[in-house]
């Protein structure tokens, strides 16, 4: 199947009448500037009558809650499956250039597991690939295009979108053809196993160094310092999970990272007291003993370390952050029932595998509990 001139006539006829209506407020700042007046008056028709997707259907487009500018605008849907991601921006901005922009969207894309995020400001469109690896995220972007002058090559390319040829192309999509010279990103959930069995080992390394009156050759002892580093390393995703649905305490980890960058970079101790002041904060938490008070709260914790855990939590270097509002929770489970798996083999560290499911049961009641807290 391809995607046959009438096709394209039929969406150049459609997006004219769009365009039509755009040049008609080309020069109104205040519509230009509304980003919500962008998407009622040009982006969800285009979707609607270029790209055939029911704008007014929850089921197939739903607008998402924007606080904050932590999630993207729109979500498409097949049979209550998403299937790409539709990130608007008002009218008065320059998409084809602006990174920062680049890396809001991609963060989106590559947190939800979805191969592309279509950005937008309705007269400009950049198909941006969610899951490949990139040093600067310009390389992401597949395709931008003008539709105020689109060739039949950049309708060919946006109507790779169109509800009809997306559902039945499915990785035969031109698209995919268009990823084929770029190296694919590590999945989300794979990143934060690995990135969690480097945290553990980084973290029981410094505690190693840092108390000496603990016993790392006993069996026993091991394996409650053990889960104590999980928890603490628990209470970090936790905190982020809920700074990414803004209902968080102040300070942020990301406000902590800066400021021992900016301010105490000299002074250690710093950072470990600052985030053990912010844990005692999250102790309301209603039904969950996560932020109970616990030998891990009495662990000394080298600053650089907790450093390099924030990084990698909240500014990793080439490579979209984490935003665990819009990770799915089956794949947290999932990167969380491997982090177990490895961490048994071998030693049966933890439980045995009653842990796996309670583990996952534990965090997504963690999550719903949040939604009450403040």
């Amino acid at each position: 199947m391809t995607l046959v001139e009438p096709s394209i006539s039929e969406a150049r006829a459609a997006l004219q009448k769009l365009v039509e209506k755009y040049k008609k407020f080309q020069d109104d700042k205040s519509f230009l500037n509304n980003e919500q007046q962008i998407c009622d008056a040009l982006i969800k028709p285009l979707l609607r009558d270029v790209l055939h997707w029911e704008s007014e259907d929850p089921s197939e487009v739903r607008p998402q809650d924007t606080r904050a500018g932590k999630r993207p605008d729109y979500v498409i849907y097949n049979n209550g499956i998403s299937q790409f991601i539709v990130e608007a921006k008002a009218a008065t901005k320059d998409l084809f250039e602006d990174w920062d922009i680049y890396e809001q969207a991609l963060s989106y894309g590559y947190n939800a597991d979805k191969e592309f995020t279509i950005l937008t400001n309705f007269r400009q469109v950049v198909i941006l690939a969610s899951k490949i690896s990139f040093r600067n995220p310009a390389e992401t972007a597949i395709a931008k295009i003008n539709l105020l002058d689109a060739t039949d090559a950049d309708l060919e390319k946006l109507l790779a979108f169109k509800k009809e040829y997306w559902i039945t192309m499915g990785k035969d999509n031109i698209l995919y053809k268009l990823l084929l010279r770029h190296k694919k990103a590590v999945p989300v959930d794979a990143r934060l196993l690995e990135d969690m069995k480097h945290w553990r080992s980084m973290l029981l390394t410094s505690i190693r160094r840092s108390n000496l009156k603990l016993d790392f050759e006993d069996e026993q002892s091991f394996l409650e310092i053990e889960k104590q580093v999980q928890k603490f390393i628990d209470r970090l995703v936790f905190i982020c999970y809920c700074e990414d649905k803004e209902i968080h305490h102040e300070p942020t980890l990301k406000q902590l990272l800066n400021e021992k960058q900016e301010r105490y970079a000299m002074r250690p101790g710093w950072l470990l007291a600052a985030i053990g002041s912010l844990i005692t904060k999250y102790r309301e938490v209603p039904d969950s003993d996560l932020f109970d008070k616990d030998d891990c709260d009495d662990y000394e914790i080298e600053d650089n370390k907790l450093l390099d855990l924030l990084r990698d939590l909240r500014e990793p270097a080439g490579r979209p952050p984490y935003n665990f509002d819009y990770i799915d929770a089956d794949i947290l489970g999932r990167a969380y029932e491997n982090f177990i798996g490895h961490i048994q083999t071998g030693t049966k560290r933890f439980k045995e595998k009653a842990d796996i499911g309670k583990r996952k049961k534990e965090f997504s009641t963690r999550r719903r509990s949040s939604l009450t807290m403040l």
